[in-house]
């Protein structure tokens, strides 16, 4: 509910103050011709497809962004042929365009923003954690915002590390990973922890770091569990997929299970224990794979409707390394 909820605020923010001007043409709009049934298929599709979306995922207010094209288009069409739409369109037009042109102009000076704002002292914040990171790159944990702000503010070179409280971003398929490996590195977290470093967003949030030295992620290697899973399985077999140019040694490996929502949330996560017969190589070579079984941990609930695989080393939290398997009723 919570996501359809904010896609249809969604749907009055993408207009702003017009949007009872533009969803009024085109609630009155007639198919009279070609274009008009294109241009009304195009946007009652949209509407629709994440409509439907909106009951089991998160959709992003670009996503819809599409939709503004057609709109506006049987928007002008309407206006032109009813006068009473047309001065109302153009008075909440100039009201809509002072408000924007006031919040443009305080993202860039912050003294006439009445409250701080995403866009708000990130010069001073990236400064402060160059400071600490004295040329060290910096890995963000789940922060696909923090850290290319960071590395365009400071020059400095920076990671996005996406654990399976997350999800994936460009840092979960660019080369960014290889470029820090083996490097010492600075690590930062949202959350609050009794670390070395503590540094101050310019929202005010806090962020902790500490020096981690020899950073290694294995965040592309690729867990395989059979599709769909049995509710009461105790093991399952597990096939995991080598796409880096180098060995992989499952001694310097753990793994976990999340557990997921029908919604694919993380519900609870549980480590585990894989299973090698006597003789198997715990070695994944380049390129290759390795197929082994591991162990289910009992969750805590049991209405779970997905299950997924984490792997992690380097003490760091287990990542996104398999897609969310269905759980067999």
């Amino acid at each position: 509910m919570d996501f359809t909820l904010g896609y249809l605020l969604n749907l009055i923010l993408i207009f702003g103050l017009i949007f009872p001007i533009v969803y009024y043409s085109i609630y009155k709009q007639k198919a009279d011709s070609k274009f008009k049934r294109c241009l009304l298929f195009l946007v009652l599709g949209i509407l629709a497809f994440f409509f439907v979306s909106s009951f089991n995922r998160r959709v992003q207010t670009q996503w819809i962004i599409v939709v503004c094209i057609p709109a506006f288009l049987l928007t002008f069409d309407f206006i032109l042929r009813h006068k009473t739409s047309r001065n109302w369109l153009y008075r909440l037009g100039l009201v809509s365009a002072a408000i924007l042109l006031f919040a443009r102009l305080g993202l860039v000076f912050e003294p006439l923003f009445p409250v701080a704002y995403e866009s708000h002292g990130n010069k001073e914040w990236a400064q402060s954690v160059a400071d600490v990171a004295q040329q060290r790159p910096v890995v963000f944990i789940n922060s696909y915002r923090n850290a290319p702000m960071y590395a365009y503010y400071s020059g400095g070179t920076s990671f996005s590390l996406n654990n399976m409280m997350y999800r994936k971003n460009q840092y979960s398929i660019d080369k960014s990973e290889e470029r820090i490996r083996g490097e010492d590195v600075l690590l930062i977290s949202k959350k609050k922890k009794a670390e070395k470093f503590e540094f101050t967003t310019g929202r005010g949030g806090v962020q902790s770091g500490v020096y981690m030295d020899n950073f290694r992620s294995f965040r592309k290697l690729e867990g395989l569990l059979p599709d769909p899973v049995p509710r009461d399985a105790d093991t399952l077999d597990l096939m995991v997929i080598n796409p880096y140019d180098f060995s992989v040694n499952m001694d310097d490996l753990t793994f976990a299970m999340a557990y997921l929502n029908g919604y694919k949330q993380v519900m609870e996560t549980h480590a585990t224990d894989v299973l090698l017969d006597d003789g198997d190589s715990p070695i994944i070579r380049a390129g290759d794979t390795l197929s082994f079984r591991v162990l289910v941990p009992a969750p805590k609930r049991k209405d779970h409707s997905y299950v997924r695989i984490g792997i992690s080393g380097n003490t760091l939290f287990w990542g996104l390394n398999g897609k969310p398997t269905r759980i067999r009723p």
